[in-house]
């Protein structure tokens, strides 16, 4: 197999987003509606449930680093949560590539997501320190959320309106 230099595939701009995962590069896939609606949801719910202590955004490329680590490694969650005081502690409040974990990612199955990718990518989340991170499948109506510090009220928040617009589970 040919290996192809990062620089070659990669763009900032690029939409879909590129990611580091389980050592090579990926193209996020093109979201199909429901997806973006879920993205939407997930979004909503949190900036309603912080209360302006927080803010919710798509899309965000984030730039993990783990302990031993030297070089940072991009992640793209669909959702991701900064309570503001944390994220106000950047460098010039720095939204566009945070270098901090969030305390909240939510990753939306798409329709050829690998499970081994999404279960590499949630130990990543949980390694950096994010507190809470949420798998939400609309192809198998399952939502699961992880994290050594889950916020119950905003789990159930979260799964209800999961399943308002999927569905009841199968």
């Amino acid at each position: 197999m040919e290996t192809i230099p990062v620089e070659a595939i990669y763009r900032e701009g690029d939409k879909p987003a590129w990611e580091f995962v389980r050592g090579r590069y990926l193209q996020k896939q093109l979201p199909l509606v429901i997806h973006g609606k879920l993205q939407q949801a997930f979004g909503d719910v949190l900036n309603t449930w912080s209360d302006g202590k927080g803010e919710a955004s798509s899309e965000t490329h984030m730039w993990t680093l783990l302990p031993g680590e030297t070089e940072r490694k991009q992640l793209v969650p669909d959702v991701c949560f900064y309570w503001i005081a944390r994220h106000a502690s950047l460098p010039n409040w720095d939204w566009e590539y945070p270098t901090i974990p969030p305390d909240v990612t939510v990753e939306v199955k798409s329709k050829d997501d690998r499970a081994d990718d999404i279960a590499w990518k949630r130990a990543r989340y949980i390694a950096w320190g994010v507190t809470m991170v949420v798998d939400a499948d609309p192809f198998k109506r399952q939502i699961d959320i992880h994290g050594a510090s889950v916020y119950p009220d905003l789990a159930q928040l979260l799964t209800a309106r999961f399943y308002e617009i999927i569905g009841p589970p199968k």
